[in-house]
């Protein structure tokens, strides 16, 4: 694999990072995940306006614009010779002015940047809506609304959906109320309304599209209605249908959580009608 690093492209065993970047030393980093679509980047700019917060957030400043990380990303994956792919940009605090020795974030100095691709499936318009299992897991995100590298809370609860061989698992937060998957986004339908939380979960680049596809579906008269609302885990059982996204996997039908079939525990004609819209935008 050829991976853009630092201003180079290297060879994978090149791309070393220091053991004393807080990256590796604090998880002290921010990173976004795209796709390729027929061997095009899918939304690249709205990807990287989320990172542009991200960094943002986190203080951190580009040596460069974000516009030359499309470009590069664009051309790793020529680089690669992959005809679809996955790719993650990862940018980190960079060396610890400390080099650890005590607790204290490098502000002035130099970032690291990383991009990385991995070859998908291709993809060709005809690909069946996936039918999936999830469950729950008790477990809240630091920084929600930050796609931040401090992710050992995820890693915990994605080792858990691993473990038990499912697609993903729904966070639920200490007051019992569920809000994103580990790697994916959370919609639930009842009676022709789409539920999904407002606040406190990551605004997914997958799902602002499938709310704007969502709201021609309430024009159709397809749904009734969307309500950004917070709800439990026995909400969740009792829907009609429930669906995850995320940009890796677009639209995904949960069909079962843990012992519960979901509606007839099979996609439902609003999952059908959403996974549609995404895959004629594309």
């Amino acid at each position: 694999m050829i991976v853009f690093f630092n201003g180079k492209y290297v060879e994978e065993q090149e791309a070393k990072v220091s053991v004393f970047d807080q990256g590796f030393l604090y998880g002290d980093g921010v990173y976004e995940t795209m796709r390729t679509y027929r061997g095009v980047l899918w939304k690249p700019d709205v990807h990287m306006k989320r990172l542009e917060k991200s960094l943002a957030a986190a203080g951190m400043k580009l040596p460069y614009a974000l516009a030359r990380l499309i470009d590069q990303a664009k051309a790793l994956v020529r680089k690669n010779g992959y005809r679809e792919a996955r790719v993650r940009v990862m940018v980190t605090r960079g060396v610890s002015a400390s080099k650890g020795a005590k607790f204290q974030p490098n502000m002035k100095g130099r970032v690291t940047v990383c991009i990385a691709c991995y070859p998908i499936p291709l993809f060709t318009g005809k690909v069946a809506l996936p039918e999936v299992v999830a469950d729950f897991f008790p477990v809240e995100r630091s920084f929600p609304t930050i796609k931040t590298t401090s992710m050992f809370p995820l890693v915990m609860a994605r080792m858990h959906a691993l473990q038990q061989s499912l697609f993903d698992v729904m966070l639920v937060d200490r007051e019992g109320y569920v809000s994103e998957g580990s790697v994916s986004n959370v919609f639930v339908v009842r009676r022709g309304v789409l539920y999904t939380p407002k606040a406190g979960v990551l605004q997914g680049v997958t799902r602002d599209a499938v709310l704007k596809m969502a709201r021609a579906l309430v024009r159709k008269k397809i749904l009734k209605k969307i309500v950004y609302a917070y709800f439990k885990k026995s909400f969740v059982r009792a829907a009609d249908e429930v669906f995850l996204t995320n940009a890796p996997s677009g639209v995904v039908s949960v069909v079962k959580v843990g012992d519960t079939a979901i509606g007839k525990g099979k996609a439902g004609p609003v999952t059908k009608a959403i996974y549609q819209a995404f895959i004629d935008s594309l």
